[in-house]
């Protein structure tokens, strides 16, 4: 075998690595794409005692290729242990998508802990928090595709005083700043530069 074949075949089967990583890249890519929390809605509050539970539909049959998650979460039950009593967080037959939950779950070492540690990089500036509880508050997305946004919901651990906060668009980010107690939604592109902040 000549140098020229040998490079050849080396060339080949490199492009052949690199198409076959792309292509389970694009296979996995609706999965990936469409997790957010999803059907992982299913924990025990440390503090008030609640379960929470994702209440999940599956839409109609989807190709292989299809995006997004082959179930969705549209509501959300809170059990009370001790009452042997649940209610759903939404009271309305509304068609939509929760995309997860977050809510604090202790304070150590200056430090508040969250449900749904996948999110983390949603929270901000989480340091010096002593002195405080946590907060008796449940932080809800419901992502709107169609108008390419997040509702962000506010309520209590036990679903109470249920109130949309904001909508951000998929164009701009948010996050909680958790030292100041602030849910901050910013946009920033194209040279433009805004803040909005709200009581979290």
């Amino acid at each position: 075998m000549t140098a020229d074949e040998i490079i050849d075949r080396v060339t080949k089967s490199k492009k052949m690595k690199y198409l076959i990583t792309v292509l389970l890249v694009f296979i996995s890519f609706p999965v990936f794409s469409g997790y957010y929390a999803e059907s992982r809605i299913d924990a025990y509050d440390p503090i008030s005692g609640l379960y929470y539970k994702a209440i999940e539909y599956e839409p109609e049959k989807r190709g292989f290729m299809s995006k997004g998650p082959s179930t969705q979460v549209i509501n959300i039950s809170i059990y009370n242990p001790e009452t042997g009593k649940h209610a759903m967080l939404f009271n309305n037959d509304k068609q939509r998508v929760i995309a997860f939950i977050l809510y604090e779950e202790g304070i150590k070492d200056g430090r508040v802990k969250y449900f749904g540690s996948d999110y983390s990089q949603l929270i901000k500036n989480n340091i010096a928090v002593d002195g405080r509880v946590p907060k008796d508050k449940i932080l809800i997305g419901v992502r709107n595709d169609g108008q390419k946004l997040t509702e962000l919901w506010v309520s209590d651990k036990n679903g109470g005083n249920l109130t949309m906060v904001t909508k951000v668009p998929f164009s701009s980010s948010w996050h909680i700043d958790v030292k100041n107690s602030k849910l901050r939604v910013v946009f920033s592109q194209n040279g433009k530069f805004n803040i909005e902040n709200f009581v979290w």
